[in-house]
């Protein structure tokens, strides 16, 4: 296939490429990416595209394996709001003593997970030699 054709061909198939794409990732900016980088692959592997099923098919394909990269990539990210979802325990108010020469940096550490606000508390009593 000439490089002109592939590109039209490619250019009338990105809208359904994206329709795919949306509807498996479920995320608008995932999908531009992950049609872009289909459209990308296919350009760069058009010499391997045989003829022997529809380009539409091959590309579709292609689309596929980028989407489960991007799950890949995205199932290592984890947002704080899904963490807190997941177990809302993570975050709770903290009594904060202000007998701690840094009360006003205490203070502001009253909404974090218990761990980081565990080892604030410790750097803080460190820096003032208490402990």
């Amino acid at each position: 296939m000439q490089d002109t054709a592939l590109n039209q061909a490619l250019g009338q198939l990105r809208p359904t490429l994206l329709k795919i794409a949306r509807l498996q990732l479920r995320n608008d900016t995932w999908a531009e990416d992950v049609v872009s980088e289909t459209l990308i692959a296919a350009l760069e592997g058009a010499q391997d595209f045989a003829g022997t099923s529809q380009l539409k098919t091959w590309v579709i394909g292609i689309l596929k394996h980028k989407i489960i990269d991007q799950f890949r990539r995205t199932s290592r990210e984890v947002s704080v709001e899904a963490a807190v979802e997941a177990d809302p325990a993570l975050i709770r108010p903290v009594e904060i003593p202000t007998l701690v020469g840094d009360a006003g940096r205490l203070r502001s550490l009253g909404w974090l997970p218990k761990r980081h606000v565990r080892d604030a508390l410790r750097d803080v009593l460190r820096e003032h030699g208490t402990i």
